[in-house]
């Protein structure tokens, strides 16, 4: 309520049978549209791993990819107000590629992520916004690619990491041992109680692939804190602010 965002992407949004999953049950009464990949599905057992988006906005139309690898990705249509209007937003996540060592399985959603994207956004209109769980730090051959940097598989591309648009200096880490829910997972499965990573991204689609304006302006790391011994989650969020009219 304090942050008021017009959009929001979630990643490992659990779902319950016969019960309002977890985006539902923390929206409740806030004005939001809502959709997770399980919506209108006869899904029989709990399921931890959904991806979700919620807008202030209406929305017009989905689609869930399952990428080649281990990821997933919900895209909608969003309508938004004038100058914007009709535009992509995308949440996704790697269910199976979080491990240090899967760079490749990574590198090959990345790729297929943005072919996608690419295949079905209108260049026309607003940029494409994209807000997930990458499990790969800034300098990994994926958000390379992603960022425009490198090449991957024959192919190029470009879309605007909000935390380095927005002039951020520091390292942004969205998953750190500072987080007891992380100490735990960190201890058992890299056996070291001392980690830090920037591994949740904002992506706002290329000036160079839309027609239509858009900057950002500033980005931060938010849920820092515990209530207590209670975390938000595991990960931070990220916040990006997007100015949609010129200056």
């Amino acid at each position: 309520e304090k942050l008021d965002p017009d959009l929001i992407a979630f990643q490992e949004a659990g779902w319950m049978p016969g019960k309002e999953h977890q985006v539902k049950q923390l929206l409740a009464g806030l004005g939001f549209h809502i959709d997770h990949e399980c919506d209108g599905k006869d899904i029989k057992k709990v399921y931890p791993f959904g991806v979700a988006v919620a807008s202030r906005w209406p929305i017009t139309r989905k689609g869930l990819w399952r990428l080649s690898v281990t990821g997933n990705a919900l895209a909608v249509e969003v309508e938004a107000p004038s100058p914007a209007g009709h535009f992509l937003f995308v949440s996704t996540v790697g269910t199976g590629r979080w491990q240090l060592d899967r760079e490749l399985q990574r590198e090959k959603d990345a790729v297929e992520l943005d072919k996608l994207i690419r295949g079905i956004a209108n260049s026309e209109g607003f940029p494409t916004i994209i807000g997930g769980d990458f499990d790969a730090v800034p300098n990994s051959a994926s958000i390379r690619f992603l960022s425009g940097l490198q090449s991957l598989a024959g192919r190029s591309t470009h879309y605007q990491d909000a935390w380095t648009a927005a002039g951020k200096k520091g390292p942004g880490y969205t998953w750190s041992t500072e987080n007891l829910y992380v100490r735990g997972l960190t201890e058992k499965i890299f056996h070291t109680n001392n980690h830090h990573r920037r591994i949740d991204y904002v992506f706002l689609g290329s000036p160079h692939h839309y027609r239509k304006y858009a900057r950002i302006v500033n980005c931060r790391v938010v849920f820092t804190q515990s209530d207590g011994k209670d975390w938000p989650s595991d990960h931070y969020g990220v916040f990006a602010e997007i100015l949609a009219r010129p200056r």
